[in-house]
């Protein structure tokens, strides 16, 4: 399930808060919402009258919260674009419900997708969580959903990563919704700025290779939506190592989050290497490489040596 916000009508408003609802008004000039809880509802008014694309927003979780309560339904009749996308969320909750479980051995699917070279099973169960998912988290997070659910129908290198991104992440205990959308937002659009080297080879160790995450985000400010923090520094922080020899900024390794290395990882076994299939090699260059001082997610390693001991059965 989506985030979905309708703009709510002002004759609405006063009847809408006494219902004791949560109300949100969307503020253009700092381009972010907040709840109008305990805020000055007349000045907000007078905000969304002078600046016309500020306005108030209510909350709109699934199609049934629409269909049942009467005041939401007259909004929607005004917003059927949007009661169309909710239309959209339900049947593509319906579409993998048949792959839905709630609890599932993450690394043993990841592992038994390698063993086979076939991806698809692993990006069924990830799709069926994710249309699960209730994501009243934010905007960012909504958008990273859609492009999920296109990303994840074909089986290709790109998904992988993110198959892989979101099995580690389940089993390394992590389950704040918002930071998984951050990771997988981050395996989506980290490598954006690698589309300004001009070399024939965009991944040639030139000086636009060694700024790509700069470059990233740069073309990331253009997209229609606002990156969260995190998944800023995600992106930003993705090819920095524990020794402080990665790049662009020499990080070291108490100062960029754990799951850089998840994102690392990922790309050095689905994107850097031709042979998609040769996964027991890529796994025991890993090990060698956190023993070089590149890794210091040591939770990460004892996930990978898992892998591996299941493609070994």
């Amino acid at each position: 399930m989506e985030l979905t916000f309708f703009k709510f009508p002002e004759e609405f408003i006063k009847e809408w808060l006494l219902s004791g609802k949560d109300l949100y008004f969307y503020d253009a000039e700092i381009k972010q919402r907040h709840n109008v809880k305990d805020q000055d509802l007349s000045e907000l008014l007078r905000k969304s009258q002078r600046e016309t694309d500020s306005y108030f927003q209510v909350l709109v979780k699934d199609y049934q919260s629409v269909t049942d309560n009467d005041l939401i339904l007259a909004v929607a009749e005004q917003n059927r674009d949007l009661l169309l996308a909710l239309d959209r969320f339900e049947e593509r909750k319906e579409k993998y419900e048949k792959f839905f479980k709630k609890e599932w051995n993450y690394l043993l699917e990841l592992s038994q997708a390698m063993k086979k070279n076939d991806f698809l099973p692993v990006l069924n169960l990830i799709q069926a969580d994710l249309a699960h998912d209730p994501q009243t988290i934010s905007v960012f997070a909504s958008s990273v959903s859609e492009t999920l659910e296109k990303l994840l129908r074909r089986d290709s290198a790109l998904s992988r990563m993110i198959a892989f991104n979101y099995c580690c992440y389940k089993d390394l205990g992590y389950d704040e919704r918002a930071t998984l959308y951050d990771l997988l937002g981050a395996v989506i659009l980290k490598d954006l700025g690698l589309s300004q080297n001009r070399a024939q080879d965009i991944f040639k160790k030139n000086d636009i290779f060694y700024k790509h995450p700069y470059y990233s985000l740069f073309l990331i400010k253009k997209l229609p939506f606002e990156l969260s923090q995190q998944c800023y520094f995600f992106i930003l922080d993705h090819h920095e190592r524990r020794d402080g020899t990665g790049f662009p900024r020499q990080k070291t390794g108490d100062f960029f989050h754990p799951l850089c290395d998840v994102l690392k990882a990922g790309e050095w076994i689905f994107f850097e290497n031709s042979k998609l299939s040769d996964y027991k090699k890529v796994l025991r260059d890993i090990g060698e490489k956190s023993q070089g001082a590149e890794l210091i997610n040591t939770s990460l390693l004892a996930s990978l040596n898992l892998i591996n001991s299941y493609l070994n059965e």
